[in-house]
């Protein structure tokens, strides 16, 4: 999605400074739901650096992944995450550097943690269903 470009070239900036740039992908829009789980299922870690979410489904999909997460700070993300997710401030890349770090050097035991939480299913017929059956039973003044 948009990002604020600010922080997100000096990211890019530091990324590039230290040579990590073969490692680091950054992707704004993926257009169909196969290339979004293809993306999604190439890496060992990742990261999600939102300040502002309504409901971030991509973090339900990573964590159904077993995969560790470095995660912002902010509502809703370290609500949703729990102690699922390594947390930071997404507007300090010395934050973000840190989390990075110590995924890498713990990875083995991270991803031994995070492979036995018992994660939220994310079934949007079902979703769906309920929403309709919610807003069906009210009576509907004309």
């Amino acid at each position: 999605g948009e990002a604020d470009l600010n922080y997100f070239y000096r990211l890019k900036k530091y990324i590039k400074k230290k040579k990590l740039t073969k490692i680091f992908k950054f992707k704004k829009y993926i257009n169909s739901r196969k290339d979004y789980y293809f993306f999604l299922n190439n890496f060992n870690i990742a990261i999600f650096l939102s300040n502002c979410e309504n409901y971030p489904k991509t973090l339900i999909e990573i964590m159904n992944l077993k995969i560790p997460l470095i995660c912002s700070n902010e509502t809703p993300m370290k609500q949703i995450t729990k102690n699922y997710s390594l947390l930071c401030d997404q507007k300090n890349v010395k934050s973000i550097e840190k989390k990075i770090i110590y995924c890498i050097r713990n990875y083995r035991k991270i991803h031994t943690y995070v492979s036995k939480k018992i994660t939220y299913k994310n079934d949007e017929s079902a979703m769906c269903k309920k929403t309709y059956n919610f807003l069906s039973s009210f009576v509907w003044e004309k």
